[in-house]
């Protein structure tokens, strides 16, 4: 029993000190990259310094210089924002004016063709009002006897068909005969 115990207390300040470890080694990258950073930030600095602190003595028209050339890259960039905003809306104005007139060409394409229907419909409209009742007189005795005909068969028809309620009645007496 003895030997476990004194086994485990071995075992334990083990998994400890490998968890001390770790966190030393993260401590210490995290040091490292702050101490990169603060030296990056420390260059930028001295350069900057540098610029404005020349071994000559520094004059009023040197600064002067620098400023108005600093203002100049500045507006050159504004100017540079503009121009590329004005070529997008020139673009986008070239691709509606290009889609404007495909519409208008598409547009006059469409009246031409409905001009011409409408030529042809009053064409068709001339044509049916001057020969349709031309037709019509030619066919107008065929009409006569067809009309005739078709009285004669409906009056023999009906001449030789006993009428519906007596037909009616038949069936009726019939269906009481059979119940």
């Amino acid at each position: 029993m003895k030997s476990k115990q004194y086994v485990a207390a071995f075992v334990r300040p083990a998994a400890n000190s490998t968890k001390l470890e770790e966190t030393k080694a993260q401590r210490q990258k995290s040091l490292k990259e702050m101490l990169i950073n603060k030296e990056k930030e420390t260059r930028r600095e001295l350069e900057r310094l540098k610029k404005y602190t020349d071994p000559e003595p520094l004059s009023t028209a040197k600064t002067a210089n620098r400023v108005r050339d600093n203002t100049t890259r500045k507006r050159t960039k504004l100017l540079q924002v503009d121009y590329e905003e004005l070529q997008m809306a020139h673009i986008i104005e070239e691709k509606f004016t290009n889609e404007l007139q495909a519409e208008k060409n598409k547009n006059k394409l469409l009246t031409e063709e409905l001009e011409q229907l409408c030529f042809s419909y009053r064409v068709l409209k001339a044509m049916y009002e001057h020969y349709v009742p031309k037709i019509r007189e030619q066919l107008m005795p065929f009409s006569v006897i067809l009309i005739t005909r078709s009285c004669r068969r409906i009056t023999c028809s009906f001449l030789m068909k006993p009428p519906l309620h007596s037909r009616w009645r038949e069936r009726r007496t019939k269906t009481k005969g059979t119940r």
